[in-house]
């Protein structure tokens, strides 16, 4: 039995957001492609909030129940708003919104 969900919905301003946990494996290797070649010594800061915006869009950032439709680039558009990237990364950092709810409904024995 699997005990975490893939993707979960969080509301924030009113729109369901559909998120990966932050720990997926398509997130790390999506950032590993984009932040190839930077090094520390000379990536501006902007320049990386740039990557992890690209990485993120896609990989934890996977949806919306907006009426637009989800693209990665309208998804890398939105993280670059530091707040609402803060809160995405808050929530694909909570695993316990992703464990497998059990149901609590009880069987009626006949």
């Amino acid at each position: 039995m699997n005990l975490y969900n893939n993707t979960v919905f969080v509301s924030i301003g009113g729109t369901a957001f559909e998120i990966a946990p932050a720990d997926n494996d398509q997130y790390i290797e999506k950032f590993i492609a984009v932040s190839k070649g930077l090094t520390s010594d000379d990536t501006t800061y902007s320049e990386q909030q740039a990557v992890m915006c690209k990485a993120m869009a896609g990989t934890i950032l996977v949806g919306w129940s907006d009426q637009e439709e989800f693209t990665e680039d309208a998804a890398e558009l939105m993280l670059k708003n530091v707040i609402f990237r803060k809160k995405i990364e808050e929530a694909s950092k909570n695993y316990d919104l992703f464990l497998v709810k059990k149901s609590k409904a009880v069987k009626k024995k006949s």
